[in-house]
């Protein structure tokens, strides 16, 4: 793809992540669940129900409340690709692990999108 190809479609990706947000959809970067860890991109989590692990890449919130983008499942030691992508609602997770991968993400979720944006300080103001 051409970088002017591909100037456009982050143009674009960007625009639709502005009409989200104009309709009152969130993205963050981490989030906190009393009594637990924050949840940070790479950290690694159980639900109830399953005793396999799930690795959080971004909270959301809109007017149905609040979800965690995560993928998984995984077992105890692996963390292998292929693990599909799952929404959880906050209340399942009963388990945050305490470490953090340093590992470097290659792709920009939305959250670190609005970030970069700076959609989250506009939507706090």
């Amino acid at each position: 793809m051409s970088d002017r190809l591909k100037q456009i479609n982050r143009q674009r990706t960007d625009d639709n992540l502005r009409e989200q947000y104009a309709k009152g959809r969130r993205y963050m970067t981490e989030y906190h669940i009393d009594g637990k860890l924050p949840l940070v991109r790479g950290r690694r989590f159980k639900i109830n129900g399953d005793g396999k692990y799930y690795i959080f890449h971004y909270a959301g919130t809109d007017k149905g409340g609040d979800w965690i983008s995560a993928d998984g499942p995984y077992s105890k030691n692996g963390t292998d690709a292929g693990g599909l992508s799952h929404c959880f609602d906050p209340a399942d997770i009963r388990q945050v692990e305490r470490n953090v991968p340093t590992t470097e993400f290659t792709i920009e979720t939305p959250a670190e999108r609005a970030e970069r944006l700076g959609l989250n300080e506009k939507a706090a103001s």
